[in-house]
């Protein structure tokens, strides 16, 4: 499974923020597929093509963004024969890389075993330092 990084940031990792495409997440699904390993990518929720479908009209109450991602290794798990279980893997960029870690450590919660774990471009430093404002830190 592939995480995009945080913002909103689609399967491909693209950003509406950003001018154009990067694709460094297609890419590297691509480079996996010429290899004969299958990736699972998706939107984020208000990203992409799945916006934020039943929060719309209340983002707030959207789901912990781990459950989805949780949810998602689930599935990849019971895909059967077209799926090893036994060599799942979760691969994150920048932010997805500390979901991708929750995920490998079984700090998301339940989830099949995961044997391989990729961080691309991690955070250079805690993600709470990241997000308070300097003014506000001890």
């Amino acid at each position: 499974m592939l995480i995009a990084g945080s913002g909103p940031t689609d399967r491909n990792g693209n950003s509406s923020l950003e001018a154009g495409p990067v694709n460094t997440l297609k890419t590297l699904a691509d480079w996996l597929s010429q290899d004969g390993v299958a990736s699972l990518r998706y939107d984020k929720l208000g990203s992409g093509k799945t916006g934020l479908g039943p929060y719309t009209l209340d983002p707030r109450r959207s789901a912990c963004r781990s459950t989805s991602k949780r949810r998602a290794v689930r599935w990849s798990s019971s895909q059967g024969k077209d799926v090893n279980d036994h060599e799942l893997g979760v691969f994150g960029h920048s932010e997805g890389g500390l979901f991708a870690l929750l995920l490998a450590t079984g700090h998301a919660g339940s989830t099949p075993p995961i044997h391989a774990l990729g961080l691309f471009e991690p955070l250079s430093q805690r993600y709470l330092d990241l997000i308070t404002p300097r003014s506000m830190r001890h």
